[in-house]
């Protein structure tokens, strides 16, 4: 006889928290109940959660009444979830969620975008999920999500026709951060990416990390570029007093000192590498004359 493993929501709480929850199907069987007004539930976490196939569908047939407002569902093993949330239309007031690592790919992808229920996301984490140009291309076409704050689209496969598909999206006008790091990103499509100008308060592109095919050139700017900009706009909340063209003459100043130097650094760093080249050449060539006058000796 299966055990009854019995999950009780308390009056006050506004959470579902079923975090490292592991159920086998042959030893027990998951109860959830609540007696309350549907709305005071707001929050799911569901993150490290294993659950088999027959408790997994008792867990979603509960979860179908609920409009959550975070839904964290990170490395979960819960069968139908990820079409659950893909395809639901009753999460109207969803406002984060977070879905690494839950094998979506770009099928999940494309109905996540063209879901027309989150009107209200702040902050969408697909992290993990092995998703491609297809993918990322139909979440640039994206017109619903004018909140979006946060987007983490990092550790996938997006090559450089899904960055340039991203970098076309102009709705995102409220987005402040953005990660596309360890993907397949090249300096084309970061120029892209960088050059959006629907995007008019981000503050974080981060695509130095991980992506082999942005040169090491390219990653130095974006990073001196980032470092410019971050301190150009805290000095500017701090000083009240100075003219804003003066510190604006001041911080392109600085950039510009910054980059000659970088580029200065690079050069010395080629100029490493070749001589260390050259000096391994010489070693070898070295060698091969020492064998050759050896074996005349003999012969």
């Amino acid at each position: 006889m299966l055990k009854t493993r019995k999950v009780q929501l308390s009056e006050d709480s506004s959470e579902l928290n079923l975090t490292g929850l592991q159920i086998d199907d042959e030893e027990e069987e998951l109860e959830i109940t609540d007696a309350r007004e549907l709305s005071t539930l707001k929050k799911l976490f569901l993150n490290d959660t294993t659950l088999g196939h027959k408790n997994s569908q008792n867990l979603l047939a509960f979860l179908e009444k609920y409009n959550f407002e975070i839904i964290s569902a990170n490395n979960c093993q819960i069968s139908d979830l990820s079409a659950f949330i893909t395809d639901n239309k009753i999460l109207t007031r969803l406002k984060l969620s977070q879905l690494n690592s839950n094998n979506l790919k770009d099928e999940g992808i494309l109905k996540i975008a063209q879901n027309n229920t989150w009107s209200d996301l702040r902050i969408i984490r697909l992290s993990k999920n092995e998703i491609g140009n297809d993918g990322a291309i139909a979440l640039g076409k994206n017109e619903l999500w004018k909140n979006l704050r946060l987007f983490d689209l990092s550790h996938n496969q997006i090559e450089r026709a899904g960055a340039m598909g991203l970098a076309k999206n102009n709705t995102w006008s409220e987005l402040v951060e953005i990660d596309l790091q360890y993907n397949q990103l090249d300096d084309e499509s970061t120029f892209a990416l960088g050059g959006n100008s629907s995007w008019r308060t981000l503050e974080r592109l981060l695509i130095v990390k991980g992506n082999p095919g942005v040169s090491s050139v390219r990653r130095l700017m974006l990073d001196l570029n980032s470092r410019a900009s971050n301190e150009f706009k805290r000095e500017l909340e701090d000083s009240k007093e100075k003219a804003f063209e003066i510190l604006i003459d001041e911080k392109e100043k600085q950039f510009k000192a910054g980059l000659e130097q970088l580029l200065a650094d690079c050069k010395d760093e080629r100029k490493e590498e070749l001589k260390r080249i050259w000096d391994e050449r010489e070693r070898s060539l070295g060698k091969l004359t020492m064998k050759s006058k050896i074996l005349k000796t003999f012969t």
